[in-house]
């Protein structure tokens, strides 16, 4: 039974899905967060992607209510996300990793825009690091030129249209295309009627994925900035940098391949590599980072991009 603070009246049972990798200590600091705010879960389903190590099993200890799925193989993080809500009930679930703090009534704000905003399907917060600063959370769908800046030197203020749409400051929630899959309220009917994540992306993009494969359907993604969870951000993928940017771009790959024509998908595809090209330079301009690889690990992964085939 879902606990709501005291004077409020909703009717919806939130249950909870963290999908975990390697971050016990993390994990700790997720499910603290999730048992202090506002609203307890219903249920909270933690599943591990085939971690290699006991080290979380210490933490759930602290947490017998939660269910604990191990994978036997980390498949990425949707199939772990489809996994978890598979085991769920309840009218909306919350899919978050395992490096997200929820503030006290951030799942309580989100649930109640998901009532208030009958065409949403699914609501996502504002993102801040742990300074507090607010991180970008909410965009449109990404275009070819997106697949450029990406990686390209930042050379005119035109690139800035496209930063995130999210401003902590506002007071009302507003519809975005998707958000960062950090952590999102969804509607468990639609997702499952959307089909969950696309379990060929193995990391990155599978968000924006299922975001426009909802919109398809006629729903939509809402950000509700006045709902706010910390998020530490890849602490998983920063154990093997390489791999994880590889991922990045071959999903967005991935992505543009499945949603768009084939010559659009082709135009994004050159896009990314003369991007990818370039990139080193903005590690000589001022307040820009690069991807800071070798090159060898430039070469790497511009290899994996030529050689990259639609799936």
């Amino acid at each position: 039974m879902t606990v709501f603070g005291a004077g409020d009246n909703l009717s919806s049972e939130v249950q909870v899905v963290v999908v975990h990798y390697r971050t016990p200590d993390l994990l700790r600091q997720c499910l603290k967060s999730l048992f202090s705010g506002s609203m307890i879960p219903g249920k909270i389903v933690v599943v591990d992607s085939a971690s290699e190590d006991d080290s979380f099993r210490a933490v759930m200890k602290n947490y017998p209510a939660t269910e604990t799925i191990s994978l036997s193989e980390n498949l990425g993080f949707g199939a772990a996300a489809n996994t978890g809500v598979s085991m769920c009930v309840g009218d909306n679930v919350a899919i978050l990793n395992a490096d997200v703090f929820v503030e006290e009534r951030c799942l309580e704000e989100l649930t109640k825009a998901l009532i208030d905003n009958e065409d949403w399907a699914i609501a996502a917060p504002s993102l801040v690091s742990t300074d507090g600063t607010v991180q970008p959370s909410g965009y449109d769908f990404p275009d070819i030129a997106d697949a450029f800046k990406d990686l390209a030197p930042d050379f005119a203020a035109y690139w800035a249209r496209n930063q995130s749409q999210n401003d902590a400051a506002e007071s009302v929630g507003k519809t975005i295309g998707y958000p960062l899959g950090a952590i999102m309220l969804v509607k468990k009917s639609i997702f499952d009627q959307a089909g969950g994540f696309d379990e060929r992306y193995f990391l990155y993009s599978e968000e924006i994925d299922l975001c426009r494969r909802i919109s398809n359907l006629g729903h939509g993604v809402g950000h509700v900035p006045y709902a706010r969870a910390v998020h530490i951000g890849g602490a998983s993928t920063s154990q093997n940098r390489l791999s994880s940017i590889s991922h990045l771009y071959l999903s967005k790959l991935t992505y543009f391949y499945r949603h768009h024509p084939r010559l659009y998908a082709i135009a994004a595809h050159v896009s990314i590599l003369i991007g990818l090209s370039i990139n080193p330079l903005r590690a000589i301009l001022p307040r820009q980072d690069s991807l800071g690889l070798t090159p060898v690990g430039y070469w790497n992964l511009f290899r994996d991009i030529v050689r990259y085939r639609p799936r």
